[in-house]
């Protein structure tokens, strides 16, 4: 890190400036870069320049300094807006960080990132949805609930990293599947339920670690009849469903488990990368 902030150094003048090492470990800096983001919260307000009520991630009564000034779409999209105008010459005389605070109060925010949506008024950080009900960070949905990084996703709920699937719920990063159940960590799956680590599977239950498998039980082979007839045990009730869940995170434990996600990669620690080189306690 020491290397680093010394290769970043840049000339003000004749003097070479190099920035200082941070006070706050790693785990510390990530919070302080974070903790300005919501995607979870949503309050009903009315818009500093009109009075209108809206659906926003900011509450009237801010967190630190006066409230914030918050337009609605139309607001921010009228052509008559010039933000330029909040900018400001820099008071060489104080200190840098109250004058960034002031700007940062004085410059209008969108009451909530999205474009292009079609009744998601409950959404954040959401492009070219339709009918979606609290999920952030997410692009290209279509009746999809409570769920967080959706991509190109239908009628699924509580979804959270779920990428080109369809009617799916509790499922965690999954990919290009259908129909699926309590799964994780799965890529081209179908009809697969409390289960982990699959690669094209089909009419899969409380399986781990299978690669173009159909009509496994804990990971063992049966016929379709069989198959349906143990699966066919835990539908319709949820005492029932939950019983399978306890079950599944049991399996989840007993599993073996691939130390980290890092696919084609050189030099690299943490998880959930691909394609990269020298990248550290990345993620």
């Amino acid at each position: 890190e020491e290397a680093f902030l010394q290769k970043i150094g840049w000339k003000f003048g004749k003097t070479e400036i190099h920035p200082p090492l941070p006070v706050f470990c790693p785990d510390c800096r990530l919070k302080n870069r974070t903790c300005h983001r919501n995607e979870r919260n949503f309050y009903r307000r009315t818009a500093t320049l009109t009075g209108k009520e809206m659906i926003s991630i900011y509450h009237e009564e801010s967190l630190w300094g006066p409230p914030d000034v918050v337009y609605t779409h139309d607001e921010w999209n009228d052509d008559r807006q010039d933000f330029i105008e909040h900018g400001r010459p820099f008071d060489f005389s104080r200190p840098f960080f109250p004058q960034f605070g002031e700007l940062h109060k004085a410059v209008p925010r969108l009451g909530s990132m999205v474009i292009g949506n079609e009744n998601c008024d409950f959404t954040a950080g959401t492009g070219y949805c339709k009918n979606c009900y609290l999920i952030n960070s997410s692009e290209y949905c279509e009746n999809c609930y409570y769920g967080k990084l959706l991509q190109s996703c239908k009628d699924s709920v509580d979804c959270s990293y779920l990428y080109n699937s369809e009617l799916c719920y509790e499922c965690f990063s999954v990919f290009k599947s259908y129909d699926c159940v309590f799964v994780s960590f799965s890529t081209n799956c179908r009809d697969c339920f409390f289960s982990s680590n699959l690669q094209g599977c089909g009419n899969c239950c409380l399986c781990s670690n299978l690669r173009q498998k159909q009509y496994h039980f804990l990971n063992e082979p049966l016929s379709k009849e069989e198959y349906e007839k143990r699966v066919s045990e835990f539908r319709g009730s949820y005492a029932k469903m939950e019983e399978m869940r306890g079950k599944w995170l049991q399996l989840q434990k007993d599993m073996i488990h691939r130390h980290a996600n890092i696919v084609n990669s050189e030099n690299c620690t943490g998880d959930f990368i691909e394609n990269s080189k020298n990248c550290l306690d990345c993620y």
